[in-house]
């Protein structure tokens, strides 16, 4: 229960935009895991998404990867289906991220899949904008569109907040794609969802989803080849966000410590 605790507060002060609290309730929560499970295996299940996901966001996408392919065997083999779809959701994101085009489509769909077949209404809406993204850089603007529709259209009347700014997001960054600013109009509406983004983000206090809202007004910005100094505050929050001096390996450093505290028990035993 302690464990779980933690974890859930360093969801939410990873939503809040308190890296260093989530940094420090993560540890402590796959510190007590990795001493009790009957394997040493790091954190699973969703506490491991949420994990993952903050490791990514602050640049540290190789622990993040491992904790998740580790994630995703465990939730296999328990056929926890929810959570595999969870850790394929991540993984897409990551070769998003990195360009993989192709990789990102399968992952994000299946995922997709997963949660519509089990009307995880929140897991889809979350899901959604990332798909929207993948057709986006795919040059599917049209169908990008209808993603971002549906999403909305599920998150906004029941109040998903995160899955609602996601997906205004992911509007924004479509009126931002060449080929989709012909007309000025467009622009305009990218602009209009990516302040209303940014407006739900600030209300809410999640600073992710206000980073994220910046940056689809720096796109647009450059889609309107002018500069209204939308880069210059998407950067002051991103280094807010990720101080210097994080851990590159919180995965070792848990074992480490569990490592330690274990031998520091055992020379008491053999004092006694």
């Amino acid at each position: 229960m302690i464990r779980d605790a933690h974890s859930f507060i360093g969801n939410l002060a990873v939503l809040a935009g308190d890296t260093l609290e989530a940094e420090m309730r993560f540890i402590s929560a796959d510190q007590i895991e990795v001493s009790k499970d009957s394997e040493g295996d790091h954190l699973y299940g969703r506490r491991a998404t949420w994990w993952a996901d903050h490791l990514a966001r602050t640049g540290r996408q190789d622990p993040a990867r491992l904790l998740t392919q580790r994630n995703i065997e465990i939730c296999q083999g328990y056929d926890w289906n929810n959570h595999v779809a969870q850790c394929d959701r991540f993984l897409g994101r990551l070769a998003l991220n990195s360009g993989d085009a192709v990789v990102a489509g399968t992952r994000l769909t299946a995922a997709a899949e997963v949660f519509r077949d089990g009307d995880f209404l929140i897991e889809l809406a979350a899901t959604l904008p990332d798909l929207a993204e993948h057709a986006r850089v795919s040059g599917d603007l049209d169908g990008a569109g209808r993603l971002v529709t549906e999403a909305i259209t599920i998150a906004a009347p029941r109040g998903i907040v995160p899955a609602h700014c996601a997906a205004l997001t992911a509007r924004a960054r479509i009126y931002a794609t060449p080929g989709a600013t012909g007309d000025a109009d467009l622009l305009y509406s990218g602009r209009d969802a990516a302040d209303a983004a940014l407006r739900l983000a600030i209300r809410h206090q999640l600073a992710w989803h206000e980073l994220d809202a910046l940056r689809a007004h720096s796109l647009l910005d450059r889609a309107e080849g002018t500069n209204r100094g939308w880069a210059a505050k998407a950067e002051a929050l991103h280094k807010r966000l990720v101080p210097p001096g994080l851990d590159p390996d919180p995965l070792g450093t848990v074992e480490r410590l569990v490592a330690q505290k274990a031998a520091e028990a055992e020379s008491e035993e053999d004092e006694d």
